[in-house]
């Protein structure tokens, strides 16, 4: 596996409505989600979880009482989806629209789509959605909860979208970026169903040139979450795969199951590189970019001259992926991802 380090610092939504037409997986064999804290075997989750991962959610969802305590106020899964009460996590609350990974201090990473669900105005970014414990959801620290700025590049072919925060959060451990390859031990971390961070495992099926396939746990809301290596290098973002959920005669929903064979490649990520580049190329400052080529022997990379400098945010030692700041730079692609209208998810909830 081919890696360097970054020394910086899916939308969900009825289930038949709600859920985005682009992150849209199911649950295949057993449901292998976790919380985070049972997931001990990865040293490096928590970390994770307390800096990097972000959920996407409503501003208007955050409220702030007269100690000034802030606080989630959204509905459970089972309220939000009209999931069945049997169902896993139905009782827990429902926040996310779509998931997000911190590559920098000032910079997330997310699914194109979710960019567009509604004005980044109206939209906020929260880290450390999650339980510490069983029933003890970890209360939300002020630093955590961050306004978006500007969509400073995007494609909707890729499905990836760059998000400028209207603060630079404080610095940031140094994060190991890394290629996937087929059948590479994989980790989805994600704010799938918008609930809290919810962990899971698989192995890469299948890799293209763009993307790479596995057969991932996850849901509406999981798009835009980070995929890990199982030694905690970032690989990419998850993007797309099957429908959700089935209704039940009693007119509930209940996740889609299917054999572990039926989602072998059916879950698909976006490779890491693919957005890293697309980063530099909408820099106003090409010059910035211009020798960012990453300390790499993957031979696919140095074959494919568009890609083959992966990004300047892959230099080793780089301070910013770019340089300094992106907002004059800020692009906001409003196209419909292939072709695909979708309605934006307060109007679906309506």
């Amino acid at each position: 596996m081919t890696s360097c380090w970054l020394a910086v610092a899916g939308c969900a939504g009825s289930p038949d409505e709600q859920t985005s037409a682009v992150r849209t997986p199911v649950v295949y064999g057993d449901d292998d989600r976790r919380e985070p804290f049972a997931s001990t075997e990865n040293d490096w989750l928590p970390q994770v979880i307390a800096t990097r991962l972000v959920a996407l959610g409503f501003r208007d969802q955050i409220a702030r009482n007269e100690g000034g305590v802030l606080s989630v106020t959204a509905p459970s899964l089972a309220e939000r989806f009209d999931v069945c009460a049997s169902e896993p996590f139905a009782a827990q609350p429902s926040f996310a629209n779509c998931s997000a990974v911190l590559v920098t201090e000032r910079l997330l990473l997310t699914a194109g789509h979710c960019a567009r669900i509604s004005p980044l105005k109206e939209q906020i970014a929260v880290r450390n959605f999650a339980y510490d414990a069983p029933e003890r959801l970890h209360p939300l620290d002020p630093q955590d909860v961050l306004s978006l700025g500007a969509v400073v590049a995007s494609d909707d072919y890729w499905d990836y979208a760059w998000l400028e925060l209207a603060e630079p959060v404080a610095p940031l451990q140094p994060l190991e970026l890394a290629e996937a390859n087929e059948g590479m031990a994989i980790v989805g971390v994600n704010h799938g169903q918008g609930l809290p961070a919810k962990v899971a495992a698989s192995r890469v099926s299948s890799a293209a040139d763009g993307f790479f396939f596995s057969a991932l746990d996850a849901f509406g809301g999981a798009s835009g979450g980070p995929v890990f290596s199982t030694r905690g290098a970032l690989l990419g973002i998850s993007t797309s795969g099957n429908d959700d959920y089935v209704r039940t005669v009693t007119g509930c929903y209940e996740d889609s199951r299917l054999p572990d064979e039926a989602g072998f490649g059916a879950e698909q990520a976006l490779r890491l590189r693919v957005a890293l580049d697309g980063l530099c190329e909408a820099r106003l400052e090409p010059s910035l970019c211009s020798n960012s080529r990453a300390a790499s022997d993957d031979a696919k990379l140095q074959a494919k001259p568009e890609r083959a400098h992966l990004s300047c945010a892959l230099r080793a030692g780089a301070q910013a992926p770019c340089g300094a700041s992106f907002a004059a730079g800020a692009l906001l692609l409003g196209a419909v991802l292939l072709g695909l209208r979708r309605r934006s998810i307060r109007e679906a909830a309506r």
